[in-house]
C-alpha cells in the first residue's frame, strides 16, 4: 500500500493550523476578568425595579400609581 506524500504533507499542514488555531483560541479565551461596567447595572436595576412597580400599578389598577411613573408630556 502506497501513499500520496502530497497528501500526508497537506493533511499534516491542516492539522497543524487546527492546532495553532485552537490555542490561539484558548489563549485569548481565558485567564482575563470580565469587564464590568457597575453604572450600567445600577441603572439596569432600576429600570428593572420601575417596569416592576408599573406592573404591579397595572394588575391591582391602580390609576395614580401607574400615571406617577409615566415620563410628563408637555403641552404641545
Amino acid at each position: 500500500m502506497r501513499t500520496d506524500p502530497l497528501a500526508i504533507h497537506r493533511l499534516l499542514t491542516w492539522v497543524t493550523f487546527i492546532a495553532i488555531g485552537m490555542i490561539c483560541l484558548v489563549m485569548t479565551g481565558c485567564g482575563k476578568e470580565p469587564i464590568k461596567y457597575p453604572e450600567d447595572h445600577a441603572r439596569f436595576q432600576r429600570v428593572i425595579q420601575a417596569i416592576t412597580t408599573l406592573e404591579t400599578a397595572y394588575v391591582n389598577k391602580d390609576a395614580s400609581g401607574f400615571h406617577e411613573l409615566l415620563l410628563p408630556l408637555e403641552q404641545l
